[in-house]
C-alpha cells in the first residue's frame, strides 16, 4: 500500500481496525501523533505508557485478560525494537499483540536521519510483518504493523465529524486452539492410548475452555495426576483420589521406579516440573510412550510426540472402565498422602520458610481475588505447597524468565476482582518500570507481593549449579543478586501503599494499590529444604 497522505486515509486505517481490539496502548512521541489523533472514539480501552518494552509486556497480560487484541503504537526508532521481547513472547503463547510503528514515508528513509532506522522486515524472521495496511481479521498471534505517514502539518486540516467514532466490535477472536479435533489426530490419539498399559498425566497450563473436558477425561482414565497452579484444576474434587498433593518429586521416584513400563501423557501447555524437563535427557520412559496434547501445540521437548490440541478432542476418547485402582496407583496415592502430612509438619515447623510463607499467603488471599505467579521460586514453591482454593490463578509460562512480569500481572486487573501478583525481588527490580501501571486509573486494585530473599535464591536449588559452585562463587559471578533496595521507598516513589511481613497477617488488606514486602527467615528456608530433601534419600 502507498504512503499515507491524508486525515481519511488514516480514518479507513482505523475503520478496518477498530471493531477487533479490546485495548490500545500509546507510547510517546511525535512521528506516531498522525496515528494517535486519528484514533476514534470507541468501545476499547486505551491506556498510556512511557516506556515501550513495559507497554508491550502490559499489553500481553490485558490481551489475555480480555480475550481480544491489543495494539500498542510507537513512534519510530528504537523505540519499535523495545517490543521484540513481548512481542517473541506472543508468538511462543499465540497472544495478539499487535504492534502499530511509526515511520518516516518513502523518500525520507535515509541512513543517519534523526531516530529513524530501517523498519521494515524489523522482526519478519518471527513476526508476520505489513506496511500500513494489516489483515486484521486473522485469528490468533503477534503481527507488526508499519505505517509510514507525513509530518503532522502536511496532512491539513482535521475535520472527522461523526466518522471519528469507532465501528460496532466484532465479536471475540479465537486464540490457541483449533476449532475441532480432526480425525486423523482423534483416531492417532485413542491408538496410542489404547497401547499404554499405565502412565501418569501432567497437566500444565490450561485455557479454561479445555478444563471440563479435561476434569472428565482424567476421571474416566484413572491415571495418578499431577496438576500445576496454572492449569486451573488443582484440588478439584473430581479427581482428587488421583490427584498427587505432595510435590513433583514423589512423582518423579514413582516414575523412576515403573520406568519403562510407565507411560507419560502431557495436558496443557509446557509445565513447570522440572520432571517434564529430564524426560528429555535422562529418562528411561521410550520416546512412544511419551504423548503431549498442547492448546498451543509447543513440544516442550526435543522427543515424544506433541500435536495441536482441538476442543473437544478429550471427550471423545475411549478408556477401559477400571473397576478399582489398580494395586501401584493405590501405593503411589497412599505414600502421597503421608508425605503431604510430613510436608505440613515441616510448613509448621518453620512458619518463616519461603514455601510457608506461600502456603500462609494463598490461605490470606480472598477466594474471589485473582493471582499471577511470578517466574523462579513463587510458581515453584506455590505449585510445592497450594491446596488448590478454587479461583483464578495466572502467570507467563512462555519464553521470558523475569522480564516484564509487573507489567503483565497488572495488565490482567480488573475493576471487580482484585489481584495478586506474587514475585521475586529480582523480578521487582527488574521490571520495576512496571509499577508506572500502578499509577493507571484503569489499572484494578492490586497487591504486588515481593518475596525478599536478598535475590537470585533459585540458583542455590539447581542440582547441576549447586554441585559445581559455592555459594561464594554464585555471589561473584551474578548468577546471584545480593541487593539493598528498600522496598518501602519504591512504595512511596509510586505512590503506593506499603506493608512489609515476616509473618502473613490474618488481617485483609485494605487499599487500591499496595506494595507487600515478605521477609523469608534464611535459616528456616534452608532448614524446610534440607529436611524435606532427606524424605526422598
Amino acid at each position: 500500500m502507498r504512503d499515507f497522505r491524508s486525515w481519511a486515509e488514516l480514518q479507513h486505517f482505523w475503520t478496518d481496525l477498530a471493531p477487533h481490539l479490546g485495548a490500545v496502548v500509546l507510547c510517546p512521541g511525535s512521528r506516531n501523533a498522525p496515528l494517535v489523533l486519528a484514533m476514534p472514539d470507541g468501545t476499547f480501552e486505551v491506556h498510556r505508557c512511557l516506556d515501550e518494552r513495559e507497554a508491550g509486556y502490559f499489553a500481553l497480560g490485558r490481551s489475555e485478560e480480555l480475550g481480544r487484541p491489543v495494539a500498542v503504537i510507537t513512534t519510530s526508532g528504537t523505540a519499535v525494537a523495545n517490543l521484540y521481547p513481548s512481542l517473541l513472547e506472543a508468538r511462543e503463547r499465540q497472544i495478539s499483540l499487535w504492534l502499530i510503528s511509526a515511520d518516516r514515508l518513502a523518500q525520507d528513509r535515509f541512513p543517519s536521519a534523526p531516530q529513524s532506522m530501517d523498519q521494515q522486515d524489523l522482526f519478519s524472521d518471527r513476526i508476520p510483518y505489513f506496511e500500513n495496511e494489516a489483515p486484521w481479521g486473522m485469528d490468533i498471534g503477534p503481527i507488526h504493523c508499519n505505517c509510514r505517514l507525513p509530518e503532522l502539518g502536511a496532512l491539513g486540516p482535521r475535520n472527522f465529524g461523526e466518522s471519528s467514532k469507532a465501528p460496532t466490535p466484532v465479536a471475540p477472536m479465537l486464540k490457541a486452539s483449533v476449532d475441532s479435533p480432526t480425525q486423523v489426530f482423534s483416531e492417532f490419539v485413542q491408538s496410542w492410548l489404547d497401547r499404554q498399559a499405565e502412565g501418569v498425566v501432567i497437566v500444565g497450563p490450561l485455557p479454561q475452555t479445555h478444563r471440563a473436558e479435561t476434569l472428565e477425561f482424567l476421571r474416566r482414565l484413572g491415571w495418578p495426576v499431577w496438576c500445576e497452579s496454572l492449569s486451573g484444576l488443582r484440588g478439584v474434587k473430581e479427581i482428587s483420589p488421583l490427584e498427587l498433593k505432595s510435590g513433583e518429586r514423589h512423582l518423579k521416584k514413582f516414575m523412576d521406579r515403573r520406568s519403562p513400563r510407565l507411560s507419560v501423557l502431557r495436558l496443557g501447555g509446557v509445565p513447570t516440573t522440572r520432571l517434564w524437563r529430564d524426560l528429555g535427557s535422562d529418562s528411561l520412559i521410550p520416546s512412544s510412550q511419551i504423548l503431549s496434547i498442547d492448546p498451543w501445540g509447543r513440544a516442550g521437548l526435543h522427543r515424544g510426540r506433541v500435536d495441536v490440541w482441538a476442543a473437544g478432542l478429550l471427550s471423545r476418547l475411549k478408556v477401559p472402565t477400571l473397576a478399582s485402582p489398580k494395586p501401584e496407583v493405590i501405593e503411589l496415592m497412599a505414600d502421597d498422602r503421608v508425605l503431604e502430612t510430613k510436608k505440613k509438619a515441616l510448613l509448621v515447623r518453620y512458619p518463616r520458610s519461603e514455601p510457608a510463607l506461600l502456603w500462609a499467603l494463598e490461605k490470606c488471599i480472598p477466594s474471589g481475588e485473582s493471582i499471577f505467579l511470578g517466574n523462579s521460586m513463587p510458581i515453584r514453591e506455590w505449585d510445592l505447597v497450594s491446596e488448590g482454593r478454587q479461583r483464578k490463578i495466572v502467570g507467563s509460562r512462555g519464553l521470558n524468565g523475569i522480564d516484564g512480569l509487573i507489567s503483565q500481572a497488572l495488565g490482567h486487573t480488573s475493576n471487580d476482582q482484585t489481584l495478586w501478583a506474587i514475585l521475586g525481588d529480582q523480578t521487582g527490580i527488574y521490571g520495576m518500570g512496571g509499577l508506572l501501571w500502578t499509577q493507571n486509573p484503569v489499572v484494578g486494585s492490586h497487591r504486588i507481593v515481593i518475596v525478599n530473599n536478598s535475590g537470585g535464591r533459585i540458583f542455590d536449588r539447581l542440582p547441576s549449579l549447586v554441585s559445581s559452585t559455592s555459594p561464594e562463587e554464585r555471589a561473584a559471578n551474578f548468577v546471584q543478586e545480593d541487593h539493598q533496595v528498600q522496598w518501602s521507598h519504591v512504595a512511596q516513589s509510586f505512590g503506593m501503599e506499603f506493608q512489609s511481613w515476616q509473618r502473613v497477617p490474618d488481617l485483609p488488606v485494605e487499599g487500591h494499590s499496595v506494595l507487600i514486602e515478605v521477609l523469608p527467615d534464611e535459616t528456616e528456608t534452608e532448614n524446610f529444604w534440607n529436611e524435606w530433601s532427606r524424605l526422598f534419600l
